[in-house]
């Protein structure tokens, strides 16, 4: 099973962690569970909270009976362990708190996605939103399969021009785009008081004729999001061999299109790659485009021909093989 969180998902600076409260009191784990268990599995789910990724934790029983602080961790593990899954990367995952560290995550990169452009336009520093706007795109797939009802989900997609720049005259004044709450938690303020109505800022519409986000600037980043649309599910814009396929030569819409040809591949993402910097190493196959050979011989037409003999009566060369030849097959037809 591929982890359900990515692996650079750290949350440390999150301090606190959203709790269903409706749905951990109706769950097996905790209707069914002794004073013990439930102390444990809900000791795990706040631990793993601050897990790097976010939403996991070790498969180390020494290291999962000091994490749940549970006086017999063997006696209660079967139970505490209730819905967590064991992935690829050899960590165990909760789809729950998963999903709730994908919601933060979103709204962390987010806020740097914010920031970054404010930056940008304040002190005129150059900022790329697409390894941002890739990895939004990452975290939204692997939360809609999860939850596909998610908020967040439902939230517009941001763009790196921050709200009441320039190029977009009808944001907000605090320059924090369209769908990011006033405050986060990695910056550590709150989001208003209860009574403090916050009005959207107006944007326009959106439509199945106007992408949510711009492309990415980076031909990394565009190769991602043309694999994405193509239906890759796992994309990585800073890994090496992308990098290094681009470097050469091999362009985004020619992984795209090679990633078309078998995207059931065992890892579609790591073969399009490598098939699409062979055919580029390879390069075009020749193609003849002198006149037809018989014999080894260049022939040429009719047309050609004539010409040619005239060019060389003109110049006095009346010893050219065809010119012979024409001369004696004129002589014949008179005798």
């Amino acid at each position: 099973m591929q982890p359900l969180v990515p692996a650079g998902v750290d949350l440390r600076d999150f301090a606190f962690m959203p709790v269903d409260v409706q749905r951990l009191l109706t769950s097996e784990t905790w209707v069914l569970g002794n004073g013990d268990e439930r102390a444990a599995a809900m000791t795990l789910w706040l631990v793993s909270w601050h897990q790097v990724p976010a939403g996991s934790l070790p498969d180390n029983d020494r290291m999962l009976s000091h994490l749940s602080q549970a006086k017999s961790w063997t006696k209660i593990k079967a139970h505490v362990m209730r819905g967590w899954l064991l992935a690829d990367d050899g960590r165990y995952y909760h789809p729950v708190v998963a999903e709730k560290a994908l919601e933060a995550w979103l709204e962390k990169l987010a806020q740097r996605l914010s920031s970054g452009a404010g930056n940008a336009k304040r002190w005129g520093a150059e900022f790329d939103p697409a390894p941002i706007e890739v990895e939004m795109i990452q975290t939204r797939a692997l939360l809609a399969a999860l939850n596909p009802q998610s908020r967040q989900l439902s939230k517009r997609r941001l763009s790196g021009v921050p709200s009441g720049s320039k190029d977009n005259p009808g944001g907000n004044p605090k320059s924090i785009p369209s769908g990011v709450p006033s405050g986060s938690q990695e910056t550590g303020t709150g989001t208003g008081n209860k009574d403090q109505k916050q009005e959207p800022a107006p944007h326009a519409p959106s439509s199945p004729d106007t992408p949510a986000t711009p492309p990415p600037t980076t031909d990394a980043g565009r190769a991602c999001l043309l694999l994405r649309q193509a239906g890759c599910a796992r994309v990585n814009p800073s890994n090496p061999d992308l990098l290094a396929a681009l470097a050469e030569g091999v362009t985004p819409e020619a992984i795209r299109d090679t990633y078309a040809e078998k995207p059931n591949a065992t890892n579609p993402f790591a073969w399009a790659i490598t098939t699409a910097r062979a055919r580029h190493a390879e390069g075009p196959k020749p193609i003849s485009t002198g006149p037809p050979r018989v014999n080894g011989t260049p022939r040429i037409s009719a047309t050609m021909q004539v010409l040619q003999d005239l060019e060389d009566a003109k110049n006095g060369k009346l010893d050219h093989p065809g010119n012979q030849l024409r001369i004696a097959e004129a002589g014949a037809a008179e005798s």
